[in-house]
């Protein structure tokens, strides 16, 4: 009889072990995968539709399309005056670099040469739109796409080359400025 007691109470230790292990196992991999669920796809998804309420509930604002050197002083500047405003830009570092350097987080990752892209950043109600791109034939198209979206809004265009100054003002643009050479 101890021979068998000692059998059965081995038996149960061992059960234990591998239903502990299993249980275990079991809720790490649930978790980790329940985490990696909730950082990637769910809270990118939570912000693109913060950043969409956020900017639909805009009027007024400004719309800086490219946030170069350039489009960086044109931020500065309307943070600095407290205006709001929406930056558009095709590359995430440069948009996470501006968001890190200064703490504004209405951000837009698309080229503003497209209309749906000026549509999420709310140019039928913009006040302003910034075509600083460092192209001036993408700034030139910004400027169009954004007096055909809104006839009144207010375009400046940067130019680099001082030939497309007048093409630009022909545009419709309010204010051509051609970039500062060094």
């Amino acid at each position: 009889e101890t021979v068998e007691a000692a059998r059965g109470t081995g038996g149960r230790l061992f059960t234990m072990v591998v239903a502990f292990f299993g249980i275990a196992g079991t809720w790490y991999l649930f978790s980790t995968f329940t985490a990696f669920i909730l950082e990637t796809n769910l809270n990118q998804a939570y912000r693109r539709r913060r950043m969409e309420q956020t900017i639909s509930a805009m009027g007024g604002h400004y719309i800086i399309c490219g946030i170069g050197r350039v489009g960086g002083y044109v931020a500065d500047e309307l943070q600095r005056t407290r205006r709001p405003f929406v930056v558009v830009d095709t590359d995430a570092a440069t948009l996470s670099a501006h968001e890190e350097r200064t703490g504004h987080r209405v951000l837009l990752l698309g080229d503003a040469t497209d209309d749906d892209i000026l549509r999420q950043a709310g140019v039928a109600r913009a006040a302003g739109v910034f075509a600083v791109t460092n192209d001036d034939s993408k700034n030139l198209v910004v400027s169009l796409s954004a007096k055909q979206l809104n006839p009144v809004v207010r375009v400046v265009a940067r130019v680099h080359d001082r030939r497309n100054v007048e093409k630009t003002r022909r545009a419709a643009v309010t204010d051509a400025k051609p970039a500062l050479q060094k």
